[in-house]
């Protein structure tokens, strides 16, 4: 996999340089360079589709384990501060 990235960061480096269409064989050239660079796309998505749904697969699993593990402190803590605001005004009324 991680030769699979280093070969797309090499060729990612070509595209920067500018090509300028001056002749009929230059237009040649850039419309290769289209279909060269439509299939550096594909190959981008091949390679980092499954591994950006795979983190946001477990990104989803991580934010549900920790909201489990929250909801019974932050319901604990919501009901504390409502037993001591009401225990505050039951001191104030006194």
């Amino acid at each position: 996999m991680s030769e699979d990235i280093t070969a797309l960061e090499q060729q990612s480096r070509t595209f920067a340089r500018a090509m300028v269409i001056a002749d009929a064989e230059s237009y040649a050239l850039v419309g290769a360079e289209l279909v060269t660079i439509a299939t550096y796309i594909k190959r981008v998505g091949e390679v980092f589709d499954p591994i950006c749904s795979a983190a946001a697969k477990a990104h989803k699993v991580a934010v549900a384990q920790r909201d489990a593990l929250l909801k019974p402190a932050m319901g604990a803590k919501r009901a504390r501060g409502e037993q001591r605001a009401a225990w505050d005004q039951a001191q104030t009324r006194l």
